[in-house]
């Protein structure tokens, strides 16, 4: 009898120790949109007794901060990375959720998407919606061209000092972000977009992850109702199944501030 009780001691001490080994599922960001207008509430759900929460909001250093209520946030771009966390198991793998702020409203003109990524709505790139990263999601409009230029306007004369697009990035499915991209002011004299306002290169870097970019813009402060982005494309690399053929370029959302 005496052996059997060590014996069952032993089991629930290995059984203890073991439990260190396991790691516990991610929490979950809820929203319904990474896109929102004025501001944001975003609850971070996990089931667990004994664990809890911690986050940290847009790459902060210190210590990431313990989970007690719902977050507010109301700036144009907001990154959260969260985990769950117990004393009797692993950490959770980090997940995390970018917010992007509506900004300026105005509407964005685009030609005919290629393919079946194509759109009749003419407030898709603007209407909110989005974030998806599952490329067949009617959000999306899908360009296999070598360029896709796209007119902003906000309806009246505003100070404008920055764009951002959302994009996506599947690189086992030939999506690419775009190589770089280039903001026109409109010029009334002329009628035409003349004056560069911005620019920006993206190096490309291999990536296995399937994700959506959020790419701001800087822009010269520019008093103007209208602008025009260039999105410009790019070849598959080397070491891509694809090698030498055209990217495909996903955009669901863009944004004024």
């Amino acid at each position: 009898m005496k052996y059997i009780y060590l014996f069952f001691l032993l089991f629930l001490y290995c059984t203890a120790r073991a439990q260190n080994r396991f790691q516990l599922a991610p929490p979950l960001i809820k929203y319904s949109s990474i896109f929102f207008d004025e501001r944001l509430s975003v609850p971070i759900v996990f089931e667990q007794p004994g664990a809890y929460i911690t986050y940290s909001i847009d790459g902060e250093t210190s210590k990431a901060k313990k989970y007690n209520k719902p977050i507010l946030i109301n700036k144009e771009l907001t990154t959260i990375k969260a985990r769950a966390n117990s004393k009797d198991f692993t950490a959770s793998e980090i997940v995390e959720a970018t917010f992007i702020k509506s900004g300026i409203p105005a509407m964005v003109h685009f030609p005919e998407a290629s393919g079946p990524y194509k759109s009749s709505k003419p407030s898709i790139l603007s209407d909110n919606q989005g974030g998806i990263t599952n490329h067949n999601s009617p959000t999306w409009l899908g360009y296999d061209k070598d360029s896709v230029s796209l007119i902003i306007e906000t309806g009246k004369v505003q100070n404008l000092h920055k764009v951002l697009f959302n994009v996506l990035e599947n690189q086992q499915a030939w999506i690419f972000t775009p190589s770089r991209a280039v903001v026109y002011a409109y010029n009334k004299q002329n009628n035409s977009f003349s004056e560069v306002l911005g620019t920006v290169s993206l190096p490309m870097v291999q990536n296995t992850k399937v994700q959506c970019r959020a790419i701001t813009m800087k822009l010269i402060p520019s008093n103007t109702d209208k602008l025009k982005l260039v999105l410009y494309n790019t070849k598959l690399p080397s070491w891509h199944q694809g090698v030498g053929k055209l990217a495909w370029m996903f955009i669901d959302e863009v944004k004024l501030y």
